[in-house]
């Protein structure tokens, strides 16, 4: 396999997640070097004045760089270890697995706030305004309260005024 070969099948294995960025540029790097040693060991090797010569002493010096240059078995490593993962069936979640909720707060029926609302309509209403969302029963009892309270007085002062003026 030639090192842009080798640089194609790294980048796969990179858009497949197999492996990490910094995995693909180390390899890249790895690859391009000895891409460049083994082009300099070549033109180091065959001067211009002895071409014969120089090609037979610098042939054992071209043939380790090229072996340099091959990965030793690590690429077709990963290649397998990534088919294995593909091979393996997705695991999905648990079932039972639950999200967080807060507890259930038990709430006790509190028909005293609807008498305290009834003798007092003002704080029955300021009771149900702040508790309509966090204690809804509550908040019930004294609003109703509040409401017949105040529904009572507007009738006992009309009562009171009409009937005195008679």
């Amino acid at each position: 396999m030639s090192t842009v070969d080798l640089l194609e099948e790294y980048k796969e294995l990179l858009d497949k997640g197999v492996i990490s960025q910094e995995e693909f540029d180390a390899k890249k790097a790895e690859l391009l070097s000895k891409m460049d040693e083994v082009q300099e060991a070549a033109q180091n090797a065959v001067p211009s004045e002895a071409p014969a010569e120089a090609a037979a002493a610098a042939a054992p010096v071209v043939e380790a760089a090229a072996q340099a240059a091959k990965p030793a078995g690590e690429f077709e490593q990963i290649k397998d270890a990534s088919f294995e993962q593909a091979q393996q069936p997705v695991q999905t979640p648990n079932p039972s697995y639950q999200t967080y909720q807060e507890p259930v707060r038990k709430e006790r029926k509190s028909p005293a706030w609807g008498v305290l609302g009834f003798f007092i309509p003002l704080v029955g209403l300021i009771l149900f305004i702040v508790w309509r969302n966090t204690n809804p029963i509550a908040a019930k009892y004294s609003g109703i309260g509040a409401l017949i309270g105040f529904g009572l007085s507007v009738i006992s002062s009309l009562i009171t005024n009409l009937g005195g003026s008679m």
